[in-house]
């Protein structure tokens, strides 16, 4: 497990909810749904009543005894303990805008859940892509690893300039960002939900009111 295991607990009731909302919403988005007794547990944490590490000890008890399989099935086990690791990184002050973070995020997202030799690593332009809604990029140069595309894509974006608030060329930026690396597949799976995690963190980082501007996305979504 990586150093995200011991975070500080975050207890600002508003950011707590953000975070579980970012948590099952792109986790539905991608088809993980989280059981009911996931999302009754995150709003007993929001409140202060249990702490992640319950949490997480709870749903492993509830998929593991078959006696509670009603409070989580093998179809929602996925969706319910990635809400909770996107919690945990959300929570976390720290960030990196580095190929090796994506990388450990990906690995700390699905620890025991893909395979070993599939977690943390980005795959060889030989391997099958992940199909998301976003597509593929079918034009994409095969002479570069993706780790070297990942790199050039990261120096692109650290020359752009934001303003704050976000205007509509700047959402504009950030949803072609989003969709480039979520195109290009970096990994064989889980690529929304691990760029997603990185992307917000990453305007966190650089000053963003995060909760605020996922608003903008949204509502420019909306119009457009």
């Amino acid at each position: 497990m990586t150093e995200y295991e011991k975070i500080h607990e975050v207890t600002d009731t508003a950011k707590l909810t953000f975070y579980w909302g970012v948590g099952i919403i792109l986790n539905r988005t991608c088809g993980y749904y989280p059981s009911q007794y996931m999302v009754d547990l995150s709003q007993k944490h929001v409140d202060g009543k249990i702490t992640l590490e319950e949490i997480d000890d709870m749903i492993k008890d509830a998929f593991q005894n078959k006696d509670l399989h009603e409070k989580v099935s093998a179809d929602n086990y996925e969706g319910d303990l990635l809400s909770k690791r996107i919690v945990e990184l959300m929570s976390d002050s720290g960030f990196t805008f580095s190929p090796v973070t994506l990388k450990t995020y990906h690995e700390y997202l699905f620890e025991d859940i893909m395979e070993k030799e599939d977690i943390g690593r980005f795959r060889a332009n030989s391997e099958k892509r992940e199909e998301t809604f976003i597509g593929i990029n079918t034009n994409e140069d095969e002479s570069k690893t993706i780790d070297e595309k990942i790199q050039t894509m990261l120096q692109e974006e650290k020359k752009y300039r934001y303003t704050y608030p976000m205007n509509n060329e700047d959402i504009k930026h950030v949803l072609l960002f989003v969709g480039g690396l979520v195109q290009l597949s970096p990994f064989v799976r889980g690529n929304i939900r691990t760029v997603s995690v990185f992307v917000i963190k990453y305007l966190f980082s650089i000053g963003f009111d995060v909760d605020a501007t996922i608003a903008q996305l949204s509502d420019y979504l909306d119009l457009n």
